[in-house]
């Protein structure tokens, strides 16, 4: 059950801009930005990297086994985000 709120609701928070997630595309120099919404149609969350409550050390995997690297990397959030997420589904 909890793997499921966090793949999918997680993703689904993401996507509606309400639990902002930034990330870098792969070779940038550039600093994160928010993922596009876009992203989260083909990507979710990694259970272990959100587990690991460092909120600069997220990692998006692909939706189904079949997916290629995520087109955004480096992801990170706000541990204040991640906390209001926390408590609004308090188990």
């Amino acid at each position: 059950m909890l793997h499921d709120l966090i793949t999918q609701h997680v993703r689904q928070l993401a996507a509606e801009g309400a639990l902002p997630i930034w990330g870098k595309r792969p070779g940038s120099w550039a600093l994160r930005e928010l993922a596009p919404c876009g992203f989260w149609q083909h990507y979710q969350v990694d259970y272990q990297s959100f587990l690991e409550a460092d909120p600069k050390l997220l990692h998006a995997l692909p939706c189904n086994t079949v997916g290629h690297a995520a087109a955004v990397g480096e992801l990170m959030t706000s541990k204040a985000a991640v906390e209001e997420f926390y408590e609004s589904v308090a188990l």
